[in-house]
C-alpha cells in the first residue's frame, strides 16, 4: 500500500514554506540478491527484518524472476523492494 503525504517544507532562501510530497510504501520489504556461481548459478536472496535478523535463501533463477519481475533488468546483483506476498513466495520467513 502506497501512501502519499503533502508536507510543508521551509525554504531557507525565501523564508517561506513550500508544499512538498512524501511517498511511503509501508507494505514493502527490501531484499538483496546475487546470482552465485558457488550455488550453481542460482539466486541468493538476503533479507534483514526489522529485528536485524538476516535470512539467506537460495532460489532457482526462473522462480526468482517470476516472483520478482522488477529484478529482471538489474543484472546479476542488486536490491529491490517487494511485497510480503512475494517475500513468502521466495521462501523467506518474515
Amino acid at each position: 500500500m502506497t501512501t502519499v503525504y503533502n508536507i510543508d517544507i521551509f525554504n531557507n532562501a525565501t523564508g517561506e514554506f513550500d508544499i512538498g510530497t512524501v511517498t511511503l510504501n509501508l507494505a514493502s520489504h527490501t531484499i538483496g540478491f546475487l546470482r552465485s556461481r558457488r550455488h550453481g548459478d542460482n539466486i541468493v536472496v538476503t533479507y534483514v527484518n526489522h529485528l536485524k535478523r538476516r535470512q539467506e535463501v537460495v532460489v532457482l533463477p526462473g522462480r526468482f524472476y517470476d516472483v520478482v519481475p522488477a529484478a529482471s533488468g538489474l543484472g546479476f546483483a542488486g536490491c529491490v523492494d517487494i511485497t510480503a506476498k512475494q517475500l513468502r513466495a521466495l521462501g523467506v520467513i518474515a
